[in-house]
């Protein structure tokens, strides 16, 4: 369980503050309010961007936590408990690449793999740990697929859809 920490940077700056107290008591200096909102900025301001960078971060930013896995019959997304989604190489019908404007902070690179039968994709972002994998999909199944544009998905910064395979429906 991950600590709470605006109430974690909220104590630390009270028993800082507390502590800097007892301190100037000790030494027999008076206390100034100004000394102590110093001592709460120095520790609060790190403490709110250590939290904003902790958000970024966290379990709830758009990287997601899944994972992919080439095999030769089929690329595996999971999670880290299950399989979550197939992708059976023989029933891919076009690849195409999503890119969109939101990187670096967002998932900003998607694979979408459209499958015999199904109207929506699979989806799979390029920085699902192994997606580096889909390389050996794009060998052994996708020989004509087209690598100029997948270098150029890969350096794009807006939102564009770029068609990969297969070559007779490009345009």
């Amino acid at each position: 369980m991950k600590p709470n920490t605006p109430k974690f940077m909220l104590i630390l700056g009270l028993v800082t503050i507390t502590i800097y107290g007892a301190y100037l008591l000790f030494k027999n200096e008076s206390i100034h309010s100004s000394d102590l909102v110093l001592v709460a900025g120095l520790i609060l301001i790190p403490g709110l961007i250590i939290y904003g960078l902790r958000l970024m971060l966290s379990d709830d930013s758009p990287y997601t936590p899944l994972s992919f896995e080439y095999q030769p019959s089929a690329g595996l997304i999971r999670s880290d408990t299950e399989t979550v989604q197939q992708i059976p190489w023989a029933d891919v019908e076009k690849i195409d690449i999503l890119t969109t404007d939101q990187g670096p902070w967002a998932e900003d690179l998607w694979w979408l793999f459209y499958l015999k039968g199904q109207a929506e994709p699979v989806q799979l972002g390029s920085e699902v740990t192994g997606c580096n994998q889909l390389f050996n999909a794009l060998e052994n199944h996708f020989q004509t697929a087209d690598m100029e544009t997948v270098i150029q998905a890969m350096g794009s910064t807006s939102n564009q859809v770029f068609h990969i395979w297969p070559p007779e429906t490009r345009g």
